[in-house]
């Protein structure tokens, strides 16, 4: 498990970008207001013999699940596996490289891969969807680094523990 991410992390860099993700799904950019995100931990590996539920460290959903056109949430999570499966975003998979899709997998994009942090979303277009990941990937990427330089301003410490 890092040492730097963690459920809390993930659970406040969303609450930090959820704020950007609600106003453009307000303006109307963002078709839709339900959204299905996922955050995989960041030490997980792709084994076709696991479910990807194993390797969630945090999902979060906007609007009313009962008021869903669409699986979200299955949704999203097959666009983490994608991801994860592939180290690209399932956009790009899906648009540029769908040889590396399985049978299985979703035909939508929007996932984000940034140093090894996998977040997906699901609930408004490909797009959209792809952009609201990396705002997330790259909150936690910041948290994690914050986290790190108090590590290291901390003379007592020498290893992580």
């Amino acid at each position: 498990m890092s040492y730097a991410i963690n459920t809390k992390q993930a659970e406040l860099a969303v609450r930090l970008v959820l704020p950007s993700i609600k106003y453009t799904m307000g303006l109307g950019l963002a078709d839709g207001e339900h959204l299905h995100i996922v955050v995989l931990h960041h030490e997980a590996k792709y084994d076709p013999a696991e479910k990807i539920e194993r390797s969630i460290l945090y999902e979060f959903s906007v609007g009313n699940k009962a008021e869903w056109k669409y699986p979200y949430a299955e949704i999203a999570r097959s666009k983490a596996r994608i991801t994860l499966r592939t180290g690209m975003p399932s956009l790009y998979v899906v648009q540029c490289a769908p040889h590396l899709l399985h049978f299985s997998d979703t035909k939508y994009g929007g996932s984000a891969y940034l140093d090894g942090i996998v977040v997906a979303c699901s609930g408004v277009q490909e797009h959209f969807d792809e952009m609201f990941s990396m705002w997330i990937a790259s909150a936690i990427k910041g948290l994690a680094l914050e986290r790190m330089q108090e590590i290291r301003k901390n003379e007592m410490v020498t290893f992580l523990k």
